[in-house]
């Protein structure tokens, strides 16, 4: 079916209103603090529904077990080429609008308890089960004038497939572990001056990446529609109009968890922040799992637990210096420092309290970085360490007879080429309650 352009602009208009949920206009209050707000993509995606056990995570996200994590990682951007793929031949006419066409998976896609073995692609940008979804008109989901069936929607506008300038949806298998759906060259319903490509890898684990190469609807911005899923009376979505050429989106697969409990596995710490540490898509990398008992406490001894290296900034809890600027985050926490800014005043040579003394100085001294006088005697932190005097302590100078020189050479005992990580104290016998600290 096709729709006079002027038309068409008014109901593209109308659209572009009525698709952004009123809890994303309103003011960004709403859920805890760890309720996505890492990844814009997914805050949208979260405040489309409401989160009954203020986990971080919305009802329908739980119980589909699909989830917008957010953009995806460098190693997931690349788009996937069409040589050699297959193009869906019933679409290699002039003319199509709203159509589906079944299309065999060379595995089986597992969506919760169920395994797809073929998908249903639609030319308005769906990907669906059972029967496909050819309807132009996309809208908020779930909805129940979107069918029983259920869908993805990758880019679910108002689209239009003209091979006659190399409109095509193709699918092809780039490797063993995953299947890739492209719509190439199409356009925004009448705007021949739009241009429209995007696709989406669906991967035996159940995870997908939605890929947005050309978003184009003939002004310069995305066409009017949504990106979400739906299934069983339940769904998720955000505005096309959020999204933007090259961008990469992952949805992660996530079983098992409970819309009624913040803390699906009991293992302490919120849903929501476990999957902010949820990669299972690097092999090997350490990750947590909302679903599986996994609280590792601060295991980077740096003195902050999983919750702790959230909230001051998304830290990371497998590693003890998340900006790699030589201050553990436990130490830039506890000195008021962003750990997770390596630069200006708060990185390894800044000087957040304008005494003369590094950070990294005032750190091996055990003195405030926000403090020029942190013991309070009268004496600046720089006087007394430039004396020999203790910047935390007494301001008494230590005798030379209680110096003695200490050389430290640091090798390789794993025997693998990598640097290794040392930390060395010298607790003070003197009376002195100054500690010098070493760490590579």
């Amino acid at each position: 079916m096709k729709i006079p352009g002027c038309l068409w602009s008014a109901i593209a208009m109308l659209g572009a209103l009525s698709v952004v949920p009123p809890n994303v206009r309103a003011a960004e209050v709403a859920g805890p603090p760890w309720a996505r707000n890492w990844s814009a993509y997914s805050r949208q995606a979260y405040l489309s529904g409401a989160d009954s056990d203020w986990d971080g995570l919305n009802d329908a996200e739980e119980e589909m077990g699909l989830v917008l994590w957010g953009e995806a990682d460098s190693n997931d951007c690349a788009w996937i080429g069409g040589a050699g793929a297959s193009v869906v031949t019933e679409w290699s006419w002039c003319g199509v609008d709203d159509d589906v066409q079944p299309l065999a998976l060379p595995f089986a896609f597992t969506w919760g308890t169920q395994q797809w073995s073929r998908i249903w692609a639609g030319v308005n940008g769906t990907l669906g089960f059972g029967r496909g979804q050819p309807s132009p008109w996309s809208r908020p989901l779930p909805s129940a004038a979107a069918g029983p069936y259920p869908f993805f929607a990758i880019c679910w506008s108002q689209l239009y497939l003209d091979p006659a300038v190399g409109g095509q949806v193709w699918i092809r298998q780039p490797s063993t572990q995953g299947v890739a759906v492209c719509w190439e060259n199409l356009h925004a319903s009448n705007a021949a001056n739009s241009r429209i490509s995007f696709q989406s890898e669906l991967r035996r684990n159940g995870e997908m990446i939605w890929r947005y190469r050309d978003l184009d609807g003939g002004a310069g911005a995305a066409p009017a529609g949504i990106a979400g899923l739906q299934r069983d009376g339940r769904g998720w979505w955000i505005p096309s109009a959020s999204l933007q050429s090259n961008l990469a989106l992952r949805v992660a697969a996530l079983n098992g968890l409970s819309s009624a409990n913040a803390d699906s596995d009991g293992d302490g710490i919120p849903d929501g922040i476990e999957f902010r540490y949820f990669t299972p898509a690097r092999p090997g990398a350490p990750h947590l799992d909302p679903a599986v008992p996994d609280n590792p406490g601060d295991i980077d001894r740096d003195g902050l637990d999983v919750i702790g290296e959230y909230l001051h900034g998304g830290l990371d809890p497998f590693y003890w210096d998340s900006d790699g600027d030589m201050l553990s985050d436990g130490y830039e926490v506890g000195a008021r420092l962003l750990a997770y800014d390596a630069t200006g005043i708060h990185g390894t040579y800044g000087d957040a309290d304008g005494d003369g003394v590094t950070n990294l100085t005032e750190r091996l001294h055990c003195s405030q970085a926000r403090l020029a006088d942190s013991d309070g005697d009268g004496y600046s932190d720089a006087t007394e360490i430039a004396v020999g005097g203790s910047p935390s302590g007494t301001g008494a100078v230590v005798s030379a007879t209680w110096l003695a020189p200490v050389r430290l050479t640091l090798g390789d005992p794993g025997l693998d080429g990598a640097t290794e990580a040392y930390e060395m104290r010298i607790e003070p016998l003197s009376g002195d309650n100054r500690r010098f600290v070493f760490q590579n």
